[in-house]
């Protein structure tokens, strides 16, 4: 299973950043396979890595296809301490639904309203959603950050987290160590 790997590769990386929580995507294939829960319990705990400093990221889509499905294995991963973030929040079904009954912790502005930020509808739109995140409890990421602009305007709006090109480009594990010696690497705090 190509996410195993993922995930294996996540978890051997990060265990030199002590700091540093990871996030990986769980595809709504990976959410049909038998045994999921089991799957990635054991390459977390084979690899030594701490529940807590992972988050998986999932995309609405997943929900649709077998909620009961999808919140029974996500609750049993949040039960070991796996924080679950809702990927891509409004560019699919964006069901209302979903947030209630799952068991997240954060949802991920996409790109798309990012880019356009200067635009009144985009922007209307990432203030309801934080409005929304924030009203039922949960952190919000924004994606796509790309500029100084972009930035001043998410965390105005009261983004907790952003993540772009603004940052960094995504980088092999050795970069990311040399950045954490340089002191380039802020650590999340939960």
């Amino acid at each position: 299973m190509l996410g195993g790997s993922v995930l294996r590769t996540a978890c051997r990386d990060a265990a030199a950043w002590p700091h540093l929580f990871i996030g990986v995507n769980i595809s709504p294939v990976q959410f049909r396979l038998p045994g999921l829960t089991g799957g990635l319990v054991a390459i977390v705990e084979e690899a030594g890595f701490p529940f807590h400093r992972i988050e998986l990221e999932i995309l609405e889509t997943s929900y649709f296809e077998n909620p009961e499905h999808m919140r029974d294995v996500l609750s049993e991963l949040r039960k070991l301490g796996m924080g679950i973030a809702l990927d891509d929040f409004g560019t699919g079904y964006s069901s209302l639904a979903a947030l209630l009954e799952l068991p997240l912790d954060k949802l991920k502005i996409d790109a798309q309203f990012v880019r356009k930020f200067n635009d009144i509808r985009s922007a209307s739109v990432i203030h309801a959603i934080v409005a929304l995140a924030r009203a039922i409890g949960l952190k919000i990421t924004a994606e796509g950050v790309e500029t100084e602009q972009q930035r001043l305007f998410l965390r105005s709006s009261g983004c907790h987290f952003l993540q772009g090109y603004l940052f960094s480009q995504p980088v092999v594990a050795d970069v990311i160590t040399q950045m954490i010696s340089a002191g380039k690497v802020t650590p999340r705090v939960n």
